[in-house]
């Protein structure tokens, strides 16, 4: 029967975003499948300061600290999200991201050094959760902040969601 046998997927295939079954019946998630953010593969789209956007995914970090690559997202107060991307080091010697509460002016999650999580050779996902202080609707999500540079850095497939950790891909508008 539909929804019975081997489990063949657990993300987005197909269609399906929620596990696919060998007989390619599909189970949707508990979760509500999102990405909240409107440019998931092309930083081009995002705003800087002491970086330079070289690609879709490429970036120079041009000084030592004072830089930020970040994209703005709308949020509902006291709601948990997971901020998500795709890292690899180029030549940068260390990279921070950051959540920052446009509302209220004050960081959720601090700069954060995430550079024992990524590696020169493949691109690593690498997972944020926070929660949206009360009266916040409006975070910036930084995938460089304060970083060590010169160096570049690539990154790829940002995702702002309520719990998912599925990938779901945006080109200009928001996936729910």
């Amino acid at each position: 029967p539909a929804g019975s046998g081997d489990v063949t997927s657990l993300f987005a295939f197909g269609g399906c975003y929620g596990v696919v079954f060998s007989d390619g019946s599909c189970q949707p998630p508990l979760y509500p499948v999102q990405n909240l953010l409107t440019y998931s593969e092309d930083l081009t789209h995002w705003s800087g300061s002491n970086v330079t956007v070289k690609s879709a995914s490429q970036v120079t970090i041009n000084t030592l600290g004072a830089n930020a690559l970040a994209t703005v997202a709308t949020v509902v107060p006291t709601t948990s999200y997971i901020f998500s991307f795709d890292a690899r080091l180029g030549t940068a010697t260390q990279v921070q991201y950051r959540v920052y509460d446009n509302t209220h002016g004050a960081d959720i999650v601090a700069k954060t050094d995430y550079t024992p999580k990524v590696n020169t050779s493949n691109y690593t996902r690498v997972f944020v959760s926070f929660t949206a202080p009360s009266g916040c609707t409006a975070v910036n999500l930084y995938v460089t902040a304060d970083s060590i540079g010169p160096g570049t850095l690539f990154e790829t497939r940002a995702q702002l969601s309520q719990g998912t950790k599925l990938y779901i891909p945006t080109v200009a508008s928001v996936v729910q």
